[in-house]
């Protein structure tokens, strides 16, 4: 069985997204929300069909596993990268269902600019779809080779 360590998974989700939310808050609060995504990403069936065992050990922030199909070469980037392109779509769920996006309108009140909270969501709506394409994507383009029809190889 292979490990890899949170931090390892945390690196690659924050290098793929923005948010100065989650830069502004404390480290601790920050690497419980990150274990949240984590949790959640991993419990994605989707993702979790490419593991026989998985194991996350919150104490010691280490993600243990074992491939459903082992290859001959070490897999831990494959599985960080899938794992954080899955967390990204799990941070993009939440960006989509923030409750600031249900009030009617909001404006500024210096240009007395009205801003569509439908065209926002909207666009919301389709980069979380994106990520989820994306991230099924990522392994499936590993799947097309490894998997039960061909043995595994």
């Amino acid at each position: 069985m292979a490990s890899v360590s949170y931090e390892k998974i945390f690196e690659l989700f924050l290098g793929s997204v923005t948010d100065f939310k989650l830069a502004s808050l404390e480290e601790k609060d920050a690497r419980s929300l990150m274990t949240e995504y984590l949790h959640k990403a991993l419990a994605a069936s989707y993702l979790s069909h490419i593991f026989s065992t998985s194991v996350l050990d919150d104490d010691t922030e280490t993600f243990t596993y074992s491939m459903a199909y082992e290859t001959d070469k070490d897999e831990t980037d494959f599985v960080c990268t899938a794992i954080s392109k899955w967390m990204t779509y799990e941070w993009l769920q939440n960006q989509v269902k923030n409750s600031t996006l249900t009030q009617q309108m909001i404006f500024s009140s210096k240009e007395k600019t009205f801003y569509s909270q439908a065209n926002h969501l909207a666009e919301l709506r389709a980069l979380k779809d994106d990520a989820y394409k994306e991230a099924r994507g990522f392994v499936q383009d590993r799947g097309w080779i490894h998997n039960s029809y061909l043995g595994g190889s």
